[in-house]
C-alpha cells in the first residue's frame, strides 16, 4: 500500500533482514535502521544508518520518523545480544560480572524501549499498527528450569516487565496500537549458533514469516502478548 510503510529496527540481522525481505516480496514499504547497510536493494526500501545506537542517534531517528505522514503498518524491532568477543553467557554464579550484566542489559531491555518511547509521537493517532519486540522465552520466570544464562535471561525479563509497562500505556494513549514480545526459536545465526547443539534450529526466513503471521492476525485489545514461533502463549 503506497499510504503504508513498515520499520525494522535490525535489519541488519538474521531475523530483522528477513522480516525486511518478506515484506518486501509482499509488496510492502520498508525502512530499515542498522549499524551497517544490509545487502538489500530495493525500490520500496530505504535504509537509515544507526552507527552506534547510542541514546542520541535513536532519539534524532525516532525525531525524523515521527514527522512522516504515511500510515505505520509494522513495527520490529529485532536488536538484542546473547554474547560478544567480551561477553559469554555465565554457567556459573562465579562467573556474573558487573560489565556483562550491564551490556546485555542496555542490549536487550533498554535498547528496545528508547525506539518504543521515542516513536510514542508517530503511535499517537494511528489506528492499525502492530509492534514486535524480539523477546526469548528464556527471560520467562515460570519457565525457568535450567538456570545460567543470568545476563540475558534477566535482562529478556526485564524487557518483558518494560513492554507489559507500555503496552498499558499505549492503551491509554495510543489504543490503534498493539503490543507483542516474540520468542523467534532458536534461529540460524550467529547470535545463537555457539549454543545451538541438540536444539531445533528453525532459518530466519521460517521465524519471520510466523512472526508476521501473527502480528497480522494479533486484536487491537490494548494487551501486551507474549507469543513463540509456533504461535503458543509463553509464560510469563
Amino acid at each position: 500500500m503506497a499510504d503504508a510503510e513498515n520499520l525494522v529496527i535490525g535489519c541488519g540481522g538474521a531475523i530483522g533482514g528477513a522480516v525486511a525481505r518478506q515484506l518486501l516480496a509482499e509488496g510492502e514499504s520498508v525502512i530499515g535502521i542498522s549499524r551497517h547497510r544490509p545487502p538489500l536493494s530495493h525500490p520500496r526500501f530505504e535504509w537509515l544508518p544507526c552507527p552506534s545506537y547510542a541514546e542520541i542517534e535513536v532519539a534524532s531517528l525516532c525525531e525524523t520518523l515521527s514527522a512522516r505522514s504515511e500510515r505505520l503498518n509494522r513495527v520490529v524491532i529485532a536488536t538484542g545480544m546473547l554474547h560478544d568477543a567480551q561477553h559469554r553467557p555465565e554457567r556459573r554464579l562465579e562467573s556474573v560480572r558487573e560489565p556483562s550484566l550491564m551490556a546485555l542489559y542496555r542490549a536487550n531491555a533498554v535498547l528496545p524501549q528508547l525506539w518504543l518511547s521515542g516513536l510514542l509521537p508517530r503511535f499517537v493517532g494511528q489506528r492499525h499498527t502492530t509492534v514486535a519486540v524480539l523477546s526469548a522465552r528464556v527471560g520467562s520466570i515460570e519457565d525457568n528450569r535450567l538456570g545460567g544464562w543470568y545476563g540475558y535471561r534477566a535482562a529478556k525479563a526485564a524487557l518483558n516487565m518494560l513492554l507489559q509497562c507500555t503496552a498499558i500505556e499505549l492503551a491509554r494513549r495510543a489504543p490503534g496500537v498493539k503490543l507483542i514480545a516474540y520468542h523467534p526459536g532458536t534461529v540460524i545465526s550467529p547470535l545463537s549458533e555457539p549454543f545451538a547443539a541438540g536444539r531445533q534450529r528453525l532459518t530466519p526466513e521460517f521465524s519471520a514469516q510466523r512472526l508476521l503471521a501473527l502480528m497480522a492476525e494479533a486484536p487491537r485489545d490494548g494487551a501486551l502478548d507474549f507469543f513463540d514461533w509456533n504461535g503458543a502463549r509463553v509464560l510469563w
